[in-house]
């Protein structure tokens, strides 16, 4: 899925967290009651997401130290997102 396509799609609406089962959210923008927007990506979606982060970050691993600043910061962020999908995001079997 392309980050233009995940910018346009329709943003849902949740008064709480959805019950197991019961309307499961999709890969979208998405707001919690009065809580600011935010984007949800599925456990399935995060893996390979940091996949791609992986391979961007690996791309300038030789050439960092000659980077702009605004490059150095956008790929440690993007790295630490990767990290902590990595430690933190299990794919479950579908039942």
């Amino acid at each position: 899925m392309s980050v233009q396509k995940l910018i346009y799609m329709p943003q849902q609406q949740h008064d709480g967290l959805p019950s197991v089962g019961e309307n499961e959210v999709e890969t979208s923008p998405i707001q919690f009651g009065n809580d600011w927007p935010g984007l949800f990506i599925r456990g399935g979606d995060c893996i390979d997401l940091s996949s791609c982060i992986r391979t961007i970050c690996s791309h300038h691993t030789n050439d960092f130290d000659s980077l702009p600043l605004d490059m150095k910061i956008s790929l440690q962020l993007i790295g630490d997102y990767s990290r902590r999908i990595d430690q933190h995001v299990i794919v479950k079997p579908a039942q």
